[in-house]
């Protein structure tokens, strides 16, 4: 009949705990820090059941065996747990470097483990224990001291950044942090009580069992807070890898904190700076940000460096309590930003003058391509002009008058006196004429010297007045060429819709009959076309 123990009872429940967690966490191992993670779980597991053939087997020689044969589990069971920390709380990888320094001292424990009975190096001696419990005492040399101060070194590593990263972790992360260190307590204090012979049972190696405690926490972990779910984004996954720069304040306005960034851009060492007041480098910096306790954003020059810009983003940082207790401040680099923008703003302007250039150039082309560039008065291209003011008299019912004005005797002017007197003559004739017809009157230079002038709204009667007007006043005008004045006449020929034409080209042809028939009766009259027809 076989007797079971009650520290045998404990290793099995251990190791049904830490097949649970395996098979947990199993569909998890790629996430980041599972590989260690499961890599652990394996490795206790291996422990503990090596650990369990040995409490069973009797011969003393089958035990060393099973013995050697759990530190294959033992010794990179803690190793593992490590590297699974500094991975899953940092949300990165660790080296190889790193891996491989880690892992030395535990392969050269297996190595002196499996060659002992050579050396005695781990085991100087073994003798008979507790035969009611079947304890088989080890007695330990050098090395296995050696391997104890390490696995300590190991403990006290993660302890510190297990403590450090439960500080700084948010509520849900901080629980599977916490959860994992006291979860990681137990084979500690276990194996420290082995190690100093304070076992109830001489000899009873009681360190595998406290890793039962710490299989019921890791499922624990597994299972009611998602660890290897719900990853920790620490600090340096959040803060130090961004780009850019982060300063945390107290409420007194001391630097408590830095990123690398932050470094990089102001050049700050952290073992000088934390601890001094921010105002030293920023003087008008405490004033913005402990103003409010809104998010605040602010450009500021960097002191002795004016060509360069700081931006400030400020938040209020709250304790559980909701008390504020600092300020988180954001800093970037947006001199190139700033530049970028003034450039493009003055892009802008630049465009918007060249837009206003072109239109004004677009304008003048249009008027030059509507207006004689002698006379500034409309030229033959205003077809489309005329038809919108026939149209109109046509939908409001209203009469539009038309002159056709010859100058007489023009030709002969150029031939005497050169064509810049004639020139000059019909510009100045063009610039009473503006200056005598109404705004919404028309006058075109229709062909040499001959003028077409439009009366939107105006009578025959009207018109016939207007051009008597105008025919009495050119007489009046005259431009001096070699010491003499010249001048002449003009004859001006009239036309009224609806009377004597219903279309534009109807109305223009009976203007020029009307001049046609002044010209023949001797000139330097107005004629109507109703006058013709009566004739």
């Amino acid at each position: 009949m076989i007797n079971i123990h009650p520290h045998q009872i404990v290793l099995i429940i251990g190791t049904i705990l830490s097949l649970i967690v395996l098979m947990v966490g199993w569909p998890r191992r790629k996430m980041m820090g599972g590989f260690f993670f499961i890599a652990f779980c394996f490795s206790v597991t291996e422990w503990q059941i090596a650990s369990i053939v040995e409490s069973f087997v009797v011969d003393q020689s089958t035990k060393i065996l099973w013995s050697q044969i759990s530190y294959i589990g033992f010794v990179q069971s803690n190793p593992y747990l490590l590297l699974f920390l500094f991975t899953y709380i940092r949300q990165r990888k660790v080296t190889m470097r790193m891996t491989v320094s880690v892992m030395i001292i535990p392969v050269l424990t297996l190595i002196v483990a499996w060659t002992n009975s050579y050396t005695g190096w781990l085991w100087s001696g073994f003798s008979q224990g507790s035969i009611e419990n079947n304890v088989l005492v080890y007695h330990h040399g050098f090395w296995f001291w050696l391997h104890t101060i390490y696995l300590y070194i190991i403990f006290v590593s993660g302890f510190i950044y297990l403590i450090r990263a439960i500080v700084l972790a948010v509520p849900p992360i901080r629980r599977q942090l916490v959860i994992l260190l006291v979860g990681i307590l137990f084979p500690v204090v276990s194996g420290t009580v082995y190690a100093l012979g304070w076992v109830p049972i001489k000899g009873l190696d009681i360190t595998p069992t406290g890793l039962a405690f710490t299989g019921a926490f890791l499922a624990w972990a597994l299972i009611r807070y998602q660890l290897l779910d719900l990853l920790p984004v620490a600090r340096t996954a959040l803060i130090e890898q961004l780009q850019d720069g982060v300063i945390v304040l107290d409420m007194n306005g001391r630097i408590a904190d830095i990123n690398r960034s932050t470094q990089k851009l102001l050049g700050w060492d952290p073992k000088v700076i934390i601890g001094k007041p921010v105002d030293q480098f920023f003087p008008e910096l405490p004033k913005l940000v402990y103003s409010t306790n809104r998010p605040l954003r602010r450009e500021i020059p960097l002191p002795d460096s004016p060509g360069i810009i700081l931006e400030f983003q400020s938040s209020s940082l709250f304790n559980q309590r909701k008390d504020e207790v600092g300020k988180l401040l954001v800093v970037r680099d947006v001199t190139s930003r700033n530049r970028a923008e003034a450039d493009l703003q003055n892009a802008n302007l630049q465009l918007k003058e060249q837009l206003a250039k072109n239109k004004l150039l677009q304008k003048k082309l249009e008027q030059q391509a509507l207006h004689d560039s002698l006379t500034g008065l409309y030229n033959r291209h205003i077809d489309e002009i005329l038809q919108k003011e026939f149209s109109r008299a046509l939908r409001e019912k209203k009469p539009i008058s038309l002159a056709m004005i010859d100058i007489d005797h023009f030709k002969k002017i150029n031939d005497k006196f050169g064509h810049q007197y004639g020139d000059k003559l019909l510009k100045s004739f063009s610039e009473y004429i503006l200056s005598t017809i109404r705004e919404e009157d028309l006058a075109a230079r229709f062909g040499g010297d001959e003028i077409m002038l439009v009366f939107p709204g105006m009578s025959q009667e009207n018109a016939v007045i207007k051009a008597e007007e105008i025919r009495q006043n050119f007489m009046k005008l005259a431009v001096v060429a070699n010491q003499q004045q010249v001048s002449t006449t003009i004859t001006v020929g009239v036309a009224t819709f609806p009377e004597n034409g219903t279309t534009m080209d109807e109305l223009i042809r009976s203007a020029d009959w009307a001049l046609y028939a002044a010209k023949e009766e001797g000139r330097n009259q107005v004629k109507t076309m109703s006058m013709v027809e009566k004739a």
